[in-house]
């Protein structure tokens, strides 16, 4: 039906999009095939594929008749893609062809149909690379590559994500080991960062369990270290790009796993590579959004990368710098990035022994977020939700100004105003419904109560935290580390508090507890769940010793009360 419509055969390259272009085919490329049938078949192929991209040439298809027509051509010539002897070229159509229909299936949001046609598009290539066909691995590593992005789209199970990037990655570097060449060409390069920057994202999601993950984060290091090496030499944007993505990274891990100082190459060589683009964009007049951003951020990783060794001078100095850019740029809402600075800035002085700009600083962030243009903030492009959140940020904010007030060089007076800091930010989060962030400003109330010498709120306060820790064991994922040590800190004030009124053989008891429950946590079968129930025996334990011992605690209208019925 479509052969006869053709007067000759047409050259994809002249009509298709520059993407497909790459993979055009002509008839004279299997004329060389010796069986007269499978010469047919691929003349067959041709046309109806020449057809095909003819009158999507000529008329903008809708989806619906996309899908018709391909699904006609697909079906009729299935049974011929899976002979052997069919060639690269040939089989280069029905690749074009298939993923064509995928991508139309995918845009009439029939992901379900989508998926199973690129299961059976996936075992058809296969089979032909284990027949040892040339150029079959590569069409195997493309088809992987598409499955992966229909499986990431559509939210598909996680570990079958990871098992088709890994197997795409693994492939690519057998097929393609001259990429580490520095003269090998720039696609086998492209391709082979592209895919390690899709292997490194789903292996940080795959690493949810911390008592694991610790151990892997070298390993992602690693990977983005590669991609780094398979960048050198090339300068245009995108290259550009997906450098600063991979130092990024880089610095994000190591500050992850405590090694500061490991970063601070990487955060310099950001920094560097964020000024020459900010630079140029000035130079030219022409200055994207994401170039200003960069350059902000580029100040806020190179400050942190100076706290290990603590470089105060340093963090001061650019810090100020990266406040001034931001004020510079007003029709660019940062309220995030500056309310970072001055929280780094804040430590900074603090250290040098200037508690006065400390304070000043501590308290300009909590109120650069509270007077932050959020709802314009979200409605810019490539807006990260989880980066550019209110109230994320304040809460680092305000527990930055608790630590501030609690600190030593600041006046005694502010000690009261630390416990009302402290208090307002457990208020906001328990009405925001954020339980870890309640928590954290619950161990700083206790804090300030310990400070304060109120010794029969604090222990209130102890039975009530150990009880809320329990709570999120459960649901913890990477903060149960943090909860483990919690549940011990909580013995030990309440035993500090107990001590303090008069009951040492108590107090002597909670720090046995307190031992016991840490040899617990390192045995290797324990789950989340028993952590719970024994941080809620431990709750319970001091609850009685409370009611028994220190019965003012009960008596008196303290906070252990308040906190009791909350």
């Amino acid at each position: 039906m479509f052969a006869s419509s053709l007067a000759r055969p047409i050259r994809l390259a002249r009509i298709l999009p520059l993407g497909l272009q790459k993979r055009a085919f002509t008839v004279s490329t299997t004329r060389r095939l010796d069986d007269a049938r499978l010469r047919r078949q691929v003349d067959a192929i041709y046309d109806e594929g020449n057809y095909y991209f003819k009158v999507r040439e000529k008329e903008i298809l809708e989806p619906e008749k996309t899908v018709f027509l391909l699904e006609e051509i697909i079906e009729r010539h299935k049974t011929n893609f899976h002979i052997a002897a069919l060639s690269s070229s040939a089989f280069g159509v029905f690749m074009t062809l298939a993923t064509t229909y995928i991508h139309e299936l995918w845009r009439l949001q029939r992901t379900v149909a989508a998926t199973n046609f690129m299961r059976q598009f996936l075992t058809i290539v296969r089979e032909r690379a284990a027949a040892e066909i040339q150029y079959a691995d590569s069409q195997v590593v493309m088809a992987l590559s598409l499955f992966y992005t229909l499986l990431r789209e559509s939210n598909g199970d996680p570990r079958e994500r990871w098992d088709v990037i890994k197997e795409a990655k693994e492939l690519c570097e057998r097929i393609v080991p001259l990429a580490w060449d520095p003269n090998a060409p720039a696609s086998l390069k492209d391709q082979r960062a592209k895919l390690l920057q899709l292997y490194a994202l789903e292996h940080d999601l795959l690493l949810s369990d911390p008592r694991t993950r610790k151990f892997s984060v070298g390993s992602l290091v690693d990977t983005h270290k590669q991609i780094l090496l398979l960048q050198e030499g090339k300068n245009n944007d995108m290259a550009q790009k997906v450098r600063m993505t991979s130092l990024r990274t880089i610095c994000q891990l190591e500050e992850e796993r405590g090694r500061h100082n490991q970063y601070l190459p990487s955060a310099k060589r950001f920094f560097d590579l964020a000024d020459a683009t900010y630079r140029a964009g000035v130079a030219g007049k022409k200055i994207s959004a994401d170039a200003v951003y960069d350059k902000i951020f580029s100040y806020i990783l190179l400050c942190k990368a100076h706290r290990r060794p603590f470089n105060a001078k340093e963090i001061i100095a650019k810090a100020t710098e990266g406040l001034e850019l931001i004020n510079d740029v007003r029709d660019l809402p940062s309220p995030a990035e500056a309310s970072q600075l001055l929280v780094l800035r804040s430590q900074s002085h603090l250290r040098q022994l200037k508690p006065d700009e400390a304070l000043s600083d501590a308290r300009t962030a909590v109120q650069v977020v509270d007077d932050g243009n959020w709802s314009i903030i979200y409605q810019l492009e490539n807006c990260d939700p989880t980066r550019y959140k209110k109230y994320h940020w304040k809460n680092l904010c305000m527990a930055n100004l608790c630590d501030i007030l609690f600190d030593n060089k600041v006046t005694a007076p502010e000690e009261q105003s630390g416990l009302l800091v402290a208090r307002a930010g457990r208020a906001m989060n328990k009405k925001l419904g954020d339980a870890n962030w309640e928590l954290r400003f619950r161990i700083k109330e206790l804090g300030a109560l310990r400070r304060l010498r109120r010794w029969n709120d604090a222990l209130g306060q102890c039975v009530v935290l150990l009880d809320k820790i329990a709570d999120l064991f459960p649901s913890s994922g990477k903060e149960h580390l943090d909860l483990e040590g919690h549940v011990v800190i909580a013995c030990e004030d309440a035993a500090e508090c107990l001590e303090k009124l008069g009951h040492q053989p108590e107090a002597d008891e909670l720090i046995e507890e307190a031992d016991a429950f840490t040899a617990y946590t390192e045995q290797e079968d324990a789950t989340l769940e028993d952590y719970a129930i024994r941080a809620r025996a431990i709750s319970a334990k001091l609850r009685s010793i409370v009611q028994r011992q220190v019965p003012q605690a009960i008596e008196e209208p303290s906070l252990f009360k308040r906190f009791v019925s909350t």
